[in-house]
């Protein structure tokens, strides 16, 4: 007999204004408890500054901003894994298991939406977190990196 838990794709929830996101489970650190950034001079007004999350020195973007909604206070704070050292201002909304079929084509927010999927009668956009620094930092020279 197949197991069919082997099967799903684990998706943890967040909220953002109006809109309901989603990061798979194999992209996301650490989620925690809202405390604020520390302010970074010269910064686009999509990153709201740095914080520290289990020994990790995390850029926090402003989820709102990229998505162009209006966002009341951030609860969470969703830290990512990956080279880019990441975090998302959101308020965190616990997290589904869905049948990888159930994934449909992104038809908004793309390129920051690899995908979507209705539940309850909600969408829910899936993002692509590759996308995210680029988009946060657009018009803006990205650091370099020392030699």
């Amino acid at each position: 007999m197949r197991n069919d838990s082997q099967n799903k794709l684990t998706l943890h929830l967040f909220r953002v204004g109006n809109v309901d996101l989603a990061l798979r489970d194999d992209e996301v650190f650490a989620v925690s408890d809202w405390r604020e950034p520390a302010r970074l001079p010269f910064a686009p007004q999509t990153v709201l500054g740095v914080v520290s999350i289990q020994g990790r020195m995390l850029t926090v973007l402003d989820t709102g901003k990229l998505f162009d909604v209006e966002a009341t206070a951030h609860e969470s704070i969703v830290a990512l894994r990956g080279r880019e050292q990441l975090a998302l201002a959101a308020n965190a909304r616990g997290s589904i298991e869905i049948n990888p079929s159930d994934v449909q084509p992104a038809t908004n927010f793309a390129p920051l939406s690899s995908g979507t999927i209705n539940k309850d009668g909600r969408t829910i956009h899936i993002l692509a977190p590759d996308q995210l620094f680029g988009s946060a930092l657009h018009g803006h020279e990205r650091r370099r990196k020392r030699s």
